[in-house]
């Protein structure tokens, strides 16, 4: 099979865990990347397959919000069933996962599962990839503390100025409810007896013309 980023490799089997979810997928039929991606993703697994953003190879998410997802090689067997190792002692692993880019998890949690599996089969390219992999959550973890300290900021401004709005209101409110009505009503008769004696003034100083009577 040829690989997105233009090298080929017969595959074989992944395993993916996903929550509470183990599903050994076999994918030995699969002719191109498209078969890939049905076999996956028609898994129970409960995860979706599909080309990554780049282009040049697949990546898989969750179908359930939350859970900690994970993609292991499987150990290449002997016809007794007994795992196939190399000259040094170590597990010989089908590198279909490796292949395809999968290998390991996206998540901390997951990452540390993985970590102790490879430190448990003293595998030593995947104990360098968890390594990498946790330096990729570390930044994401960052991000997304840069994305609630700006919500953060922006609830904070907005609940400063609902209380400052809150105490004007209050002003405002005290203002009304504390005026003297047997004051205001006297201060309103002044201001209407000014009013009517400026109104007086006025018809006196303009008085009527010849005009006024045609």
């Amino acid at each position: 099979m040829r690989l997105l980023n233009g090298g080929t490799f017969t595959p074989g089997k992944i395993k993916i865990s996903n929550g509470d979810k183990d599903e050994v997928i076999d994918l030995s039929n699969a002719k191109t990347i498209g078969d890939m991606l049905t076999l996956i993703n028609a898994s129970s697994a409960e995860v979706v397959a599909s080309i990554n953003s780049s282009g040049t190879g697949i990546s898989l998410r969750s179908r359930t919000s939350g859970t900690t997802m994970m993609v292991n090689k499987i150990a290449l067997q002997n016809p007794d069933g007994s795992n196939k190792v190399h000259s040094d002692g170590t597990t010989i692993f089908d590198e279909t996962a490796d292949n395809l880019g999968l290998t390991g998890s996206a998540d901390v949690v997951g990452n540390l599962i993985f970590l102790r599996e490879a430190l448990h089969n003293n595998n030593q390219q995947d104990i360098s990839l968890t390594l990498d992999k946790f330096s990729e959550a570390l930044n994401r973890i960052l991000n997304q503390r840069t994305k609630i300290g700006a919500y953060t900021n922006q609830l904070t401004t907005t609940n400063d100025r609902g209380v400052s709005t809150n105490l004007r209101n209050t002003e405002i409110l005290s203002g009304i409810e504390d005026l003297d009505v047997v004051e205001a009503v006297s201060e309103l008769a002044a201001q209407e007896n000014a009013f009517n004696a400026a109104l007086g003034a006025a018809s006196r100083i303009i008085l009527p013309s010849l005009l006024d009577f045609l």
